[in-house]
Protein backbone atom coordinates (compact mmCIF):
# COMPACT_ATOMS: atom_id res chain seq x y z
CA UNK A 1 0.00 0.00 0.00
CA UNK A 2 1.16 3.72 -0.93
CA UNK A 3 0.64 6.34 1.52
CA UNK A 4 -0.95 9.68 0.46
CA UNK A 5 0.65 13.07 0.34
CA UNK A 6 -2.21 16.11 0.69
CA UNK A 7 -1.00 19.48 0.36
CA UNK A 8 -2.44 23.21 1.06
CA UNK A 9 -1.45 25.72 -1.80
CA UNK A 10 -1.62 29.30 -0.60
CA UNK A 11 2.47 29.22 1.62
CA UNK A 12 2.85 25.80 0.93
CA UNK A 13 2.77 24.67 -2.98
CA UNK A 14 2.75 28.81 -4.01
CA UNK A 15 4.84 31.46 -1.79
CA UNK A 16 2.17 33.93 0.45
CA UNK A 17 2.32 37.23 -0.68
CA UNK A 18 1.76 40.71 1.68
CA UNK A 19 -0.11 42.25 -1.38
CA UNK A 20 -2.80 39.24 -1.56
CA UNK A 21 -3.56 39.65 1.61
CA UNK A 22 -4.15 43.23 1.16
CA UNK A 23 -6.13 42.79 -2.38
CA UNK A 24 -8.56 40.26 -0.10
CA UNK A 25 -9.52 43.29 1.74
CA UNK A 26 -10.99 45.03 -1.14
CA UNK A 27 -12.58 41.42 -2.63
CA UNK A 28 -14.92 41.90 0.26
CA UNK A 29 -15.45 45.47 0.24
CA UNK A 30 -16.31 45.68 -3.46
CA UNK A 31 -18.77 42.09 -3.31
CA UNK A 32 -20.58 42.77 -0.02
CA UNK A 33 -19.74 46.66 0.47
CA UNK A 34 -18.38 45.49 4.09
CA UNK A 35 -14.61 46.21 5.79
CA UNK A 36 -12.52 42.88 6.86
CA UNK A 37 -10.20 42.25 9.26
CA UNK A 38 -6.18 41.49 7.27
CA UNK A 39 -5.42 38.62 9.77
CA UNK A 40 -7.14 35.38 8.19
CA UNK A 41 -5.93 33.36 11.59
CA UNK A 42 -8.07 35.96 13.30
CA UNK A 43 -11.61 34.16 12.09
CA UNK A 44 -12.72 30.72 13.19
CA UNK A 45 -12.13 28.98 9.61
CA UNK A 46 -9.51 30.21 7.72
CA UNK A 47 -10.99 29.23 4.55
CA UNK A 48 -12.89 31.18 2.11
CA UNK A 49 -15.97 29.57 2.36
CA UNK A 50 -15.53 30.01 6.46
CA UNK A 51 -14.38 33.46 6.16
CA UNK A 52 -17.16 34.50 3.83
CA UNK A 53 -19.79 33.38 6.16
CA UNK A 54 -18.02 34.78 8.94
CA UNK A 55 -17.78 37.86 7.65
CA UNK A 56 -21.39 38.07 6.56
CA UNK A 57 -22.48 37.06 10.24
CA UNK A 58 -20.17 39.59 12.23
CA UNK A 59 -21.22 42.55 9.32
CA UNK A 60 -25.33 41.39 8.44
CA UNK A 61 -25.84 38.92 10.99
CA UNK A 62 -26.12 36.05 8.59
CA UNK A 63 -24.95 33.73 6.79
CA UNK A 64 -23.47 34.18 3.09
CA UNK A 65 -26.24 33.63 0.46
CA UNK A 66 -25.64 31.99 -2.56
CA UNK A 67 -25.59 34.90 -4.68
CA UNK A 68 -23.49 36.81 -2.14
CA UNK A 69 -21.05 33.60 -2.64
CA UNK A 70 -21.08 34.01 -6.31
CA UNK A 71 -20.41 37.45 -6.08
CA UNK A 72 -17.25 37.08 -3.33
CA UNK A 73 -15.91 34.36 -6.09
CA UNK A 74 -16.51 37.50 -9.25
CA UNK A 75 -14.43 40.19 -7.20
CA UNK A 76 -11.62 37.67 -6.11
CA UNK A 77 -11.53 36.56 -9.73
CA UNK A 78 -11.02 40.02 -11.07
CA UNK A 79 -8.63 40.78 -8.38
CA UNK A 80 -6.46 38.01 -9.49
CA UNK A 81 -6.51 38.73 -13.12
CA UNK A 82 -5.65 42.55 -12.58
CA UNK A 83 -2.80 41.61 -10.17
CA UNK A 84 -1.57 38.90 -12.57
CA UNK A 85 -1.61 41.59 -15.27
CA UNK A 86 0.28 44.33 -13.31
CA UNK A 87 2.69 41.52 -11.87
CA UNK A 88 3.28 39.31 -14.33
CA UNK A 89 3.60 35.61 -12.82
CA UNK A 90 1.75 36.43 -9.69
CA UNK A 91 2.33 33.44 -7.55
CA UNK A 92 5.87 31.97 -7.38
CA UNK A 93 5.69 28.04 -7.21
CA UNK A 94 7.73 27.16 -3.63
CA UNK A 95 11.21 25.55 -4.98
CA UNK A 96 10.27 22.05 -6.41
CA UNK A 97 6.72 22.45 -6.11
CA UNK A 98 6.32 22.81 -10.12
CA UNK A 99 7.11 18.86 -10.32
CA UNK A 100 6.16 17.63 -7.15
CA UNK A 101 3.19 15.77 -7.37
CA UNK A 102 4.10 14.17 -10.72
CA UNK A 103 7.76 13.30 -8.81
CA UNK A 104 5.12 11.72 -5.96
CA UNK A 105 3.76 9.68 -8.06
CA UNK A 106 6.77 8.21 -9.78
CA UNK A 107 7.86 7.16 -6.46
CA UNK A 108 4.83 5.11 -5.96
CA UNK A 109 2.72 7.75 -3.58
CA UNK A 110 -0.59 9.35 -4.07
CA UNK A 111 -0.64 13.05 -4.14
CA UNK A 112 -4.04 15.69 -3.86
CA UNK A 113 -4.65 19.08 -2.78
CA UNK A 114 -6.79 20.37 -0.09
CA UNK A 115 -7.12 24.29 -0.30
CA UNK A 116 -8.68 26.62 1.67
CA UNK A 117 -8.96 28.65 -1.67
CA UNK A 118 -12.23 28.37 -3.93
CA UNK A 119 -12.39 25.97 -6.92
CA UNK A 120 -12.46 28.94 -9.18
CA UNK A 121 -9.43 30.65 -7.79
CA UNK A 122 -7.48 27.64 -6.68
CA UNK A 123 -7.01 26.30 -10.52
CA UNK A 124 -6.13 29.80 -11.50
CA UNK A 125 -3.18 30.68 -8.80
CA UNK A 126 -1.46 26.56 -9.28
CA UNK A 127 -1.87 27.61 -13.21
CA UNK A 128 -0.81 30.94 -12.77
CA UNK A 129 2.45 29.11 -11.30
CA UNK A 130 2.33 26.58 -14.00
CA UNK A 131 2.24 23.87 -10.53
CA UNK A 132 1.33 20.37 -12.86
CA UNK A 133 -1.63 18.98 -11.69
CA UNK A 134 -3.15 16.70 -14.06
CA UNK A 135 -5.19 14.03 -12.55
CA UNK A 136 -4.69 14.72 -9.10
CA UNK A 137 -7.31 14.92 -6.85
CA UNK A 138 -8.66 18.48 -5.30
CA UNK A 139 -11.06 19.67 -2.48
CA UNK A 140 -11.72 23.07 -2.27
CA UNK A 141 -13.50 26.11 0.32
CA UNK A 142 -16.68 24.60 -1.93
CA UNK A 143 -16.69 21.24 -0.69
CA UNK A 144 -16.63 22.11 3.16
CA UNK A 145 -16.44 25.44 5.18
CA UNK A 146 -13.63 24.21 7.49
CA UNK A 147 -10.19 23.01 6.75
CA UNK A 148 -10.33 19.34 8.20
CA UNK A 149 -13.63 18.95 6.37
CA UNK A 150 -11.82 19.73 3.32
CA UNK A 151 -8.88 17.73 3.67
CA UNK A 152 -11.49 14.73 4.68
CA UNK A 153 -12.85 15.37 1.39
CA UNK A 154 -10.08 15.07 -0.13
CA UNK A 155 -9.04 11.60 1.43
CA UNK A 156 -12.53 10.20 0.13
CA UNK A 157 -12.07 11.53 -3.21
CA UNK A 158 -9.22 9.16 -3.19
CA UNK A 159 -11.00 6.55 -1.72
CA UNK A 160 -10.44 7.39 1.96
CA UNK A 161 -8.26 5.74 4.48
CA UNK A 162 -8.18 1.77 3.93
CA UNK A 163 -7.13 2.60 0.33
CA UNK A 164 -3.45 3.71 2.15
CA UNK A 165 -0.54 2.58 4.18
CA UNK A 166 -0.83 5.97 5.75
CA UNK A 167 -2.04 9.59 5.22
CA UNK A 168 0.01 13.49 5.80
CA UNK A 169 -1.35 16.82 5.53
CA UNK A 170 1.53 19.45 4.35
CA UNK A 171 0.41 22.90 5.11
CA UNK A 172 2.48 26.33 5.91
CA UNK A 173 0.15 27.40 8.77
CA UNK A 174 -0.80 26.32 12.64
CA UNK A 175 -4.66 25.92 11.98
CA UNK A 176 -2.76 23.19 9.08
CA UNK A 177 -0.90 21.13 11.71
CA UNK A 178 -4.49 21.51 13.72
CA UNK A 179 -6.31 20.36 11.35
CA UNK A 180 -4.14 17.34 10.80
CA UNK A 181 -3.91 16.18 14.36
CA UNK A 182 -7.99 16.62 14.50
CA UNK A 183 -8.27 13.68 11.72
CA UNK A 184 -5.64 11.88 13.67
CA UNK A 185 -3.13 12.41 9.92
CA UNK A 186 0.27 13.00 9.88
CA UNK A 187 1.75 16.51 9.09
CA UNK A 188 4.68 17.96 7.67
CA UNK A 189 5.36 21.89 7.96
CA UNK A 190 6.96 23.94 5.06
CA UNK A 191 8.63 27.02 6.20
CA UNK A 192 11.75 27.98 7.59
CA UNK A 193 13.00 30.22 10.36
CA UNK A 194 10.11 31.87 12.39
CA UNK A 195 7.81 30.39 10.65
CA UNK A 196 9.13 26.91 11.34
CA UNK A 197 9.28 27.72 15.08
CA UNK A 198 5.12 28.64 15.01
CA UNK A 199 4.39 25.37 13.30
CA UNK A 200 6.76 23.74 15.48
CA UNK A 201 4.75 25.40 18.51
CA UNK A 202 1.54 24.34 17.18
CA UNK A 203 2.77 20.23 16.93
CA UNK A 204 4.66 20.08 14.39
CA UNK A 205 7.47 17.47 14.16
CA UNK A 206 8.89 17.45 10.63
CA UNK A 207 9.31 20.48 8.61
CA UNK A 208 10.85 21.10 5.28
CA UNK A 209 12.12 24.62 3.61
CA UNK A 210 10.77 23.76 0.14
CA UNK A 211 10.61 20.49 -1.75
CA UNK A 212 13.63 20.64 -3.58
CA UNK A 213 15.03 17.53 -1.97
CA UNK A 214 13.10 15.29 -2.93
CA UNK A 215 14.77 12.21 -0.72
CA UNK A 216 14.15 14.48 2.72
CA UNK A 217 10.93 15.18 1.72
CA UNK A 218 9.57 11.74 1.38
CA UNK A 219 11.14 10.60 4.28
CA UNK A 220 9.63 13.20 6.86
CA UNK A 221 6.17 12.21 5.32
CA UNK A 222 7.00 8.22 5.84
CA UNK A 223 7.94 9.33 9.63
CA UNK A 224 4.79 11.25 9.78
CA UNK A 225 2.71 8.78 8.83
CA UNK A 226 4.10 6.00 10.79
CA UNK A 227 3.57 8.50 13.98
CA UNK A 228 0.00 9.03 13.07
CA UNK A 229 -0.87 4.99 12.67
CA UNK A 230 1.01 4.28 16.46
CA UNK A 231 -1.28 7.38 17.87
CA UNK A 232 -4.15 6.23 16.25
CA UNK A 233 -3.71 2.34 17.55
CA UNK A 234 -2.52 3.56 21.03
Amino acid sequence: MKPLVVFDIDGTLLHRTSENDLGLQRVYWNALGVNVRREWGDYRSSTDSGITHEVCRLKLGRRATPAEIIRVKRSLMTLLRELRRRTGRLYEPTPGAETILECLRAGGCEGAIATGNWRISAGFKLAAARIRRAGVTMATADDHEVRAGIIGHAIARCGGRREYAGIAYIGDRPWDAHAARALRIGFVGVGCGRQAVNLRGAGARACVADFRNLDAFAAAVVRECTRARSRASS
